[in-house]
C-alpha cells in the first residue's frame, strides 16, 4: 500500500526542481516495481480493509495503476490547455 497524507497534499510546498526529483524517483520506482512484478500471481498487498478493491491479480493492480496514470494524465493536460489559454507560457511540450 502507498502511504497517504491527504491534508499534507493540500498544503505541499517546493520547487519545480523539487517537484521533478519527486516525480523521477516515484517513475524510477514504478519501473521497479512492474519489472519485479508476476502479473498473474495474486497482489503482493492486497488491502485489508477496503474490500470494495480487490483485484485478483499483480497485472489486474498494474492496469488499474495504468488507468489512474492516464486519467490524470489527461487532468493535467486539460489545466495546462486552460492555463495556456489565458496566455500563460510553457517551456516543454
Amino acid at each position: 500500500m502507498v502511504p497517504r497524507d491527504r491534508d499534507a497534499e493540500f498544503t505541499a510546498t517546493g520547487t519545480v526542481a523539487e517537484a521533478l526529483a519527486l516525480l523521477e524517483a516515484a517513475r524510477a520506482r514504478l519501473h521497479e516495481d512492474v519489472r519485479a512484478s508476476a502479473p498473474d500471481a495474486p497482489p503482493a498487498n492486497p488491502p485489508v480493509d477496503d474490500l470494495d478493491i480487490w483485484y485478483a491479480t499483480q497485472g489486474d493492480v498494474l492496469l488499474h495503476v495504468y488507468e489512474e496514470l492516464a486519467q490524470h494524465l489527461g487532468q493535467l493536460e486539460v489545466t495546462r490547455d486552460v492555463l495556456l489559454a489565458r496566455g500563460g507560457t510553457t517551456s516543454g511540450s
